[in-house]
C-alpha cells in the first residue's frame, strides 16, 4: 500500500494537528506500508517555489509547489491521499486527485463554517470553500466526536456512512508517581491557547471566584506575553506563555484538575496530555475526550448547557468529596490506552477499508 500524507508537519509551536501529523508519519510506515509526508511552503512568496519547489526536510518528509505535488504522485504511484490537515492550497488537489482516481482521506480537526462564524473576511470564504471540497471529494472524512458528526451533518449533505471516529493520542508512558491529594491549595489547569477567544476563561474565573473553602491555584496556559499573577480572595491566577516539553511536563506532575469549559473544541489533545500524568478530567459531555470518560471513575462530565454543574464539581473536589487518588490513577490508566501508536493502528484499518 502506497500512502501519501499532505498537510502542516511543522509550526511555530507544536499543536494537537501538528503532532497528530507526524504521528501518523511515524506509526503508520510499516512493511505492507509505504508512506511520504507533503508539506507546503506556507510562508513563501516565490511564485516559481509555489509551483515547483522540492525540498527534502527529512526522511520520508518533502516540502513542494503544487505542480511538484502532482509530478510526485503520479510518479510514486500513490494509491491513498490523508490530508491530516486542511490548509487552503490543498483546493486544487482535491479535484485533481478525484479525476486521477486516488482515494482520499481527510481529517476534521474543526469545523471551519464554526469556528469562523464571526469572521467576515475574504479568508472565511476560502476556508468555506476548503471546507466544502474537502468534505465533497474525500472517501471517509475522520473526526473526533458525536457532536461534530451532528453539525457536520447539519451543515452539509452528507451520509453519516462516510464519517469515523478517531482520537488525538499520547507519546507512550511509564507509570507516573501517584499524584499526592492537594494540601496547601487545589492546583487547576485550563489551556487557553491561541487568539483573540479566550475560550471560557473569564467565565470560569468567576465560576472558581464563587468557590468557597480550599485555596485555589489556576494557571492559564497559552496567550500571555509574559507571566503575570493575580489574587482574589482565595483564588491565585497565575498566566503563562505557551509551554512544551519537560516544563509542561512538571506542570502536569503538579497539577490535581484540568478543566475545559464548553467552547466548541473537538478532541482536547492538552486534556489527555494531563491526564497521561494524573491529572483528573472536568469536561463537558460534548468533546471527543468525553467518550472516553466515564463520570466519577476516571474523571468528572458535566452537561455543556448547565455551568451550575461545574461549580457544584468544583466545590465538592475543594470539599474532599471525591477520591481524587483513584481518579487520578483511572485517567492515568485511560491516557496510557489512547497512544499516537494505537490511533495510527486503527487508521491504517481504514486505509485498509478503502483499498479493496
Amino acid at each position: 500500500m502506497r500512502v501519501c500524507f499532505i498537510g502542516r508537519y511543522y509550526h511555530e509551536y507544536v499543536t494537537a494537528p501538528i503532532k497528530y501529523s507526524r504521528a501518523l508519519r511515524s506509526y503508520v510506515n510499516a512493511d505492507d506500508v509505504e508512506t511520504i509526508f507533503i508539506t507546503y511552503f506556507f510562508d513563501c512568496r516565490n511564485i516559481l517555489k509555489k509551483l515547483l519547489g522540492n525540498e527534502t526536510l527529512e526522511r520520508g518528509v518533502v516540502k513542494c509547489g503544487i505542480l511538484r505535488i502532482v509530478l510526485k504522485l503520479l510518479k510514486c504511484k500513490i494509491e491513498l491521499v490523508h490530508f491530516t490537515t486542511l490548509e487552503r492550497f490543498e483546493i486544487p488537489l482535491f479535484i485533481i486527485l478525484k479525476l486521477m482516481g486516488v482515494k482520499v482521506i481527510s481529517t476534521l480537526h474543526g469545523l471551519f463554517y464554526a469556528e469562523t462564524e464571526n469572521d467576515n473576511t475574504c479568508g472565511r470564504l476560502i476556508d468555506l470553500l476548503l471546507e466544502r471540497i474537502a468534505i465533497r471529494f474525500s472517501d471517509l472524512l475522520l473526526i473526533y466526536s458525536q457532536y461534530q458528526a451532528e453539525r457536520l451533518t447539519g451543515k452539509y449533505n452528507i451520509r453519516r456512512a462516510k464519517i469515523r471516529f478517531i482520537y488525538n493520542g499520547v507519546e507512550s508512558v511509564s507509570s507516573k508517581d501517584e499524584k499526592q491529594i492537594f494540601k496547601d491549595a487545589l492546583r487547576i489547569l485550563f489551556y487557553k491557547g491561541f487568539g483573540d477567544n479566550d475560550r471560557g476563561l473569564n467565565q470560569l474565573i468567576g465560576i472558581l471566584t464563587g468557590i468557597r473553602g480550599a485555596q485555589l491555584l489556576l494557571t492559564a496556559l497559552g496567550g500571555a506575553e509574559k507571566r503575570t499573577v493575580q489574587k482574589t480572595k482565595n483564588l491565585i491566577i497565575v498566566y503563562e506563555g505557551f509551554m512544551q516539553g519537560n516544563e509542561l511536563n512538571d506542570l502536569f506532575k503538579e497539577a490535581h484538575v484540568v478543566i475545559k469549559m464548553p467552547f466548541f473544541e473537538t478532541f482536547s489533545t492538552f486534556t489527555l496530555e494531563a491526564m497521561s500524568y494524573g491529572v483528573t478530567p472536568v469536561v463537558p459531555d460534548f468533546i471527543g475526550v468525553s467518550r472516553f470518560i466515564t463520570n466519577g471513575k476516571n474523571g468528572l462530565k458535566y452537561h455543556a448547557d448547565r455551568s451550575i454543574e461545574l461549580r457544584e464539581i468544583i466545590q465538592k473536589i475543594a470539599d474532599g468529596n471525591y477520591n481524587l487518588n483513584e481518579l487520578s490513577a483511572n485517567a492515568a490508566d485511560t491516557a496510557r490506552r489512547l497512544t499516537w501508536e494505537n490511533m495510527a493502528v486503527q487508521t491504517k484499518e481504514f486505509y485498509e477499508e478503502i483499498i479493496k
